[in-house]
């Protein structure tokens, strides 16, 4: 009686230690769409803001990183990202066939909009 009583626990063991792994690695991937989900979502912001407004790197990379063209005292940076890590460029600029492009390429993000013409 004893021996099944132990060889019960030990099975049971093993399927809660396979679960409880499989679950936490479900969180861990679930976690990290969301994350680049909503960087991207910034991204694609920043670029709309910079696309539909005078050209200014700082306010468009300040748009990905802070959520905002004007950093307030209380934003925060979005999750560790540097200024560094977010790269703006204006191509072919200024004429018909302007362009912005954002970048965080840490997290393989690239985006390009044409810029509205200014009278």
């Amino acid at each position: 009686m004893n021996h099944r009583a132990g060889q019960s626990l030990i099975e049971t063991t093993l399927i809660i230690v396979a679960f409880f792994g499989l679950l936490f690695g479900v969180v861990d991937v679930g976690q990290k769409l969301v994350l680049r989900e909503t960087l991207t979502d910034r991204v694609r912001a920043a670029l709309r803001w910079g696309a539909l407004n005078p050209y200014d790197e700082a306010a468009i990379r300040n748009m990905v990183l802070y959520g905002a063209a004007e950093p307030q005292a209380d934003n925060a940076r979005f999750f560790g990202l540097y200024p560094d890590d977010v790269v703006v460029h204006d191509v072919e600029c200024p004429g018909s066939a302007c362009r912005v492009t954002v970048a965080v390429a840490s997290h393989g993000i690239e985006m390009t909009s044409p810029v509205e013409p200014r009278d």
